[in-house]
């Protein structure tokens, strides 16, 4: 299962904000000692409007769609 896991805002070089979501997903991994357990797995950012994002590093990042370089100072910002 997928959850809505960090949300963070960023800046294209012209000045436009932009609202960054990061989902991640989540896999079942139940024991006898813990049948609720699940394991963190992928992670995927997209815009509030729902382009992809990638992850350049820590504070940089790209619009897939278009190109668009983007920046963030959020302490959150992956």
């Amino acid at each position: 299962m997928e959850k809505l896991t960090l949300t963070f805002t960023a800046q294209s070089e012209d000045g436009r904000e932009f609202t960054i979501h990061q989902f991640t997903n989540f896999t079942e991994a139940g024991t006898m000692d813990d049948p609720n357990a699940v394991v963190e797995g992928l992670k995927r950012l997209v815009t509030s409007e729902g382009d992809s994002v990638n992850r350049i590093e820590k504070g940089k990042y790209e619009i897939v769609q278009g190109g668009i370089a983007l920046t963030s100072d959020d302490p959150e910002a992956p």
